[in-house]
């Protein structure tokens, strides 16, 4: 913009530069504003970036209108999302065809920011939920040097974006439902439910429930998040599909839709238990897998509503991972433990297609970290839990191998109680993903 043209823009009327600042993308918005102090003054309106991200910031594209902010949040807030808003939308136009096939070392430093805003907007039902690449998050996965490079992606912000992708409402076609046996898509997954469904979450020792399985936190908080993804699209693929196998005779016997409610990130409300900092904040690594422990560990959020879920065996069963009917109608009860004050006892009833069951354990609030025994009336029917409390439930495995699996609770929301069915009896079943 030349001296004279300059002159002429700062004489336009500030409603008309608000104008102008609100229809490109918010970087334009940025720069806009160090034209001048007239022009910036008016661009430094958090209208200005509501309209931002009204017009997708000048992208096709459905509009984002859950913003976790109000109108009295401050500019700067506004004006981070709106950011995290274009990058989202450049995100979406990209092609990563080539990226699912590329050295690690060539992925781009677009790549490598990605993690300091997505989980927030993605937690918040931003379309990028809906749409983003789940094979390449999935890719990421993979990667076993996440944990060892401290100026690489965050693994749990990566197992977080994975995880909303698969629990949103739209199917994730390039890596569920099964895709071809050759493509990178069915090489990916079978690495996933390999890695993350097939052997236990942790290990939980002594009364503080020390992690002793020789696996860093962080590195059992993405396998938990992530396995709570994949958990919930394997539920989604058997209850479309209808293609369950039961545990004894040879008749198909569909599974009732209406018998489990699989929550979504809209139902989970992951953005009010996590308290995400600001899009672009510089976190260390692996803090973004504790933020929700304030809320989640706490003796009201355990014991306030009913509970549901779903156990696996897929220990053994790596290539047909079986399920068994839901467990319905978990209460808690809770106490501090008075020689530990960051451990609470907690007791949990419910019941499912073996009959009633307790939940008796003890939980740390400082980690997440869940032990306890899920015992029967029937004699011999007991079984070990080591898990996390994470901000999509209660995730972790029981039993142990062969005899065992990966189990997931999660709270009714309360939009969801009035259509739980009353109790009943049906057999186990399994899914095949390969066949389904």
């Amino acid at each position: 913009m030349t001296q004279s043209s300059n002159a002429t823009f700062e004489k336009l009327p500030a409603e008309l530069l608000q104008r102008i600042a609100s229809l490109g993308p918010c970087e334009s918005t940025l720069a806009l504003a160090k034209v001048s102090k007239k022009v910036r003054d008016a661009c430094n309106d958090r209208q200005v970036y509501i309209a931002v991200i009204k017009n997708c910031n000048g992208y096709e594209g459905s509009s984002w209108n859950s913003v976790p902010l109000t109108n009295e949040s401050p500019l700067s807030s506004w004006a981070r999302y709106a950011l995290a808003d274009s990058k989202a939308r450049q995100w979406l136009d990209r092609d990563f065809s080539g990226e699912i096939e590329a050295p690690s070392h060539q992925l781009s430093l677009f790549r490598r920011k990605f993690f300091t805003w997505a989980p927030q907007i993605m937690a918040a039902s931003h379309p990028l939920v809906e749409l983003a690449s789940a094979l390449q998050l999935a890719r990421l996965l993979c990667e076993d040097k996440m944990y060892n490079d401290e100026t690489g992606d965050d693994p749990v912000a990566v197992a977080i974006c994975f995880a909303l992708r698969l629990l949103s409402k739209k199917p994730v076609d390039d890596l569920m439902p099964v895709p071809r046996m050759d493509s990178k898509g069915a090489e990916i997954r079978n690495v996933l439910q390999t890695d993350l469904l097939t052997s236990p979450l942790l290990e939980l020792e002594d009364s503080q429930l020390i992690n002793q399985s020789g696996l860093s936190f962080q590195e059992c908080w993405s396998r938990a998040i992530a396995g709570v993804g994949f958990l919930a699209t394997l539920l989604r693929e058997t209850l479309h599909t209808g293609k369950v196998k039961p545990e004894w005779g040879g008749f198909m016997h569909p599974f009732p839709p209406s018998e489990l409610v699989i929550p979504t990130v809209q139902s989970l409300g992951s953005q009010c238990i996590v308290d995400f900092p600001l899009p672009f904040t510089e976190s260390p690594k692996g803090e973004i897998a504790t933020l929700h422990l304030k809320r989640t560990t706490d003796q009201e959020f355990l014991t306030n509503g009913d509970w549901t879920g779903i156990y696996a065996m897929s220990f053994s069963h790596w290539e047909s991972i079986h399920f068994d009917p839901p467990m319905r109608d978990v209460r808690f009860t809770a106490t501090p433990d008075p020689a530990h004050p960051r451990i609470v006892e907690f007791r949990a009833i419910g019941w499912d297609h073996i009959g009633d069951f307790k939940l008796d354990g003890r939980m740390n609030q400082a980690t997440g970290a869940i032990k306890a025994q899920k015992s029967y009336n029937a004699p011999g029917h007991q079984f070990d839990w080591s898990c996390l409390m994470t901000p999509f439930g209660i995730v972790g495995s029981w039993g142990a191998f062969p005899w065992g699996g990966w189990v997931w609770l999660w709270k009714i929301p309360k939009s969801a109680r009035s259509f739980m069915p009353t109790r009943s009896i049906f057999p186990p079943f399994s899914v095949d993903p390969v066949s389904s």
